[in-house]
Protein backbone atom coordinates (compact mmCIF):
# COMPACT_ATOMS: atom_id res chain seq x y z
CA UNK A 1 0.00 0.00 0.00
CA UNK A 2 1.23 3.20 -0.60
CA UNK A 3 0.49 6.30 1.18
CA UNK A 4 1.56 10.13 -0.62
CA UNK A 5 3.81 11.92 1.61
CA UNK A 6 5.72 13.55 -0.50
CA UNK A 7 7.37 10.51 -1.72
CA UNK A 8 6.36 6.63 -3.16
CA UNK A 9 8.37 4.76 -0.57
CA UNK A 10 6.60 1.83 0.81
CA UNK A 11 5.08 2.06 4.41
CA UNK A 12 6.72 -0.67 6.52
CA UNK A 13 10.09 -0.05 5.13
CA UNK A 14 13.06 1.62 6.69
CA UNK A 15 13.21 3.75 3.67
CA UNK A 16 9.45 5.49 4.92
CA UNK A 17 10.75 5.77 8.46
CA UNK A 18 13.76 7.45 7.41
CA UNK A 19 11.71 9.87 4.96
CA UNK A 20 9.70 10.56 8.29
CA UNK A 21 6.69 8.53 8.31
CA UNK A 22 6.83 7.20 12.87
CA UNK A 23 3.73 5.08 12.36
CA UNK A 24 4.03 1.69 14.49
CA UNK A 25 5.13 -0.41 11.00
CA UNK A 26 7.41 1.75 10.15
CA UNK A 27 9.17 2.35 13.17
CA UNK A 28 9.04 -1.49 13.56
CA UNK A 29 10.63 -1.89 10.47
CA UNK A 30 13.68 0.60 11.09
CA UNK A 31 14.28 -1.30 14.75
CA UNK A 32 14.66 -4.35 12.81
CA UNK A 33 16.97 -3.29 10.03
CA UNK A 34 19.29 -1.26 12.38
CA UNK A 35 19.18 -4.63 14.38
CA UNK A 36 20.10 -6.83 11.67
CA UNK A 37 23.16 -3.85 10.77
CA UNK A 38 24.58 -4.66 14.09
CA UNK A 39 24.14 -8.24 14.23
CA UNK A 40 26.01 -8.33 10.89
CA UNK A 41 28.71 -5.78 12.18
CA UNK A 42 29.15 -7.78 15.14
CA UNK A 43 29.80 -10.98 13.75
CA UNK A 44 32.22 -9.03 10.99
CA UNK A 45 30.26 -9.07 7.87
CA UNK A 46 30.29 -5.43 7.54
CA UNK A 47 32.60 -2.54 8.64
CA UNK A 48 31.81 0.03 11.22
CA UNK A 49 31.39 3.74 9.65
CA UNK A 50 34.72 4.92 8.89
CA UNK A 51 34.34 8.49 9.70
CA UNK A 52 35.38 8.13 13.49
CA UNK A 53 37.51 10.46 15.85
CA UNK A 54 40.80 8.79 15.46
CA UNK A 55 40.62 8.91 11.80
CA UNK A 56 41.77 12.26 11.50
CA UNK A 57 44.89 13.99 12.84
CA UNK A 58 44.86 16.74 15.96
CA UNK A 59 45.39 20.11 14.93
CA UNK A 60 43.15 19.84 11.93
CA UNK A 61 39.57 20.97 10.87
CA UNK A 62 38.78 17.20 9.79
CA UNK A 63 39.06 16.40 13.43
CA UNK A 64 37.51 19.35 14.70
CA UNK A 65 34.32 18.64 12.25
CA UNK A 66 34.20 15.09 13.67
CA UNK A 67 33.74 16.58 17.22
CA UNK A 68 37.03 17.17 18.37
CA UNK A 69 37.28 21.05 20.33
CA UNK A 70 40.97 20.70 22.10
CA UNK A 71 43.04 23.46 21.65
CA UNK A 72 45.08 22.66 18.28
CA UNK A 73 41.46 21.18 16.64
CA UNK A 74 39.77 24.70 17.58
CA UNK A 75 42.75 26.88 16.23
CA UNK A 76 42.75 25.25 13.19
CA UNK A 77 39.00 25.93 12.51
CA UNK A 78 39.52 29.78 13.21
CA UNK A 79 42.17 30.01 10.69
CA UNK A 80 40.38 28.11 8.53
CA UNK A 81 37.46 30.41 8.31
CA UNK A 82 39.13 33.65 9.00
CA UNK A 83 40.92 32.69 5.59
CA UNK A 84 37.48 31.62 4.35
CA UNK A 85 35.49 34.89 5.39
CA UNK A 86 38.97 36.97 3.73
CA UNK A 87 38.35 34.89 0.58
CA UNK A 88 34.61 35.52 0.30
CA UNK A 89 35.27 39.35 1.05
CA UNK A 90 37.22 39.46 -1.64
CA UNK A 91 35.00 37.71 -4.15
CA UNK A 92 32.41 40.75 -3.33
Amino acid sequence: MTITMGTSRQHGTESRYTYGCRCEVCTLAASEARKDREARRAAGLIRAKARTTASAKHGTTARYTRGCKCKPCLAAWAAYHREWRARRAAQS
